[in-house]
């Protein structure tokens, strides 16, 4: 069984390679492994920042975390949060090349944003 604690704090990344495992296990859909990272990643970001992500729509969030990632950081998370939002919001289920991508995105962010132990 999949356990996810929250908030995230640094087991954020463990987090994400729990719910990547998940993913080639075939334990769940794509689309609701894409809402837990969306849960993962706002939690690592009320952790790591002073931002509210749990109270920010995609768009705030992604203005909130500009000052803490460079350029093409940024892009990439707006992107993912964009993917998120079509996840929730639309019923897309992201197929396996978007669902990496997104992981991938997640990964780098959470290693950016939270402190080494």
């Amino acid at each position: 069984a999949l356990v996810v604690c929250a908030p995230a704090t640094s087991s954020g990344m463990y987090e994400l390679e729990q719910l990547r495992k998940a993913i080639g296990d075939g334990q769940r859909s794509r689309g609701s492994l894409a809402i837990e990272l969306d849960r993962v990643v706002r939690a690592t970001l009320s952790a790591g920042t002073t931002i509210r992500a749990w109270q920010c729509s995609s768009a705030e969030l992604a203005r909130g975390v500009a000052p803490h990632l460079d350029e093409q950081m940024r892009d990439d998370v707006r992107g993912l949060l964009e993917l998120l939002d079509h996840v929730k919001f639309a019923g897309h289920e992201p197929d396996p090349v978007e669902t990496d991508i997104a992981f991938d995105i997640a990964e780098r962010l959470v290693d950016a944003i939270l402190p080494r132990p």
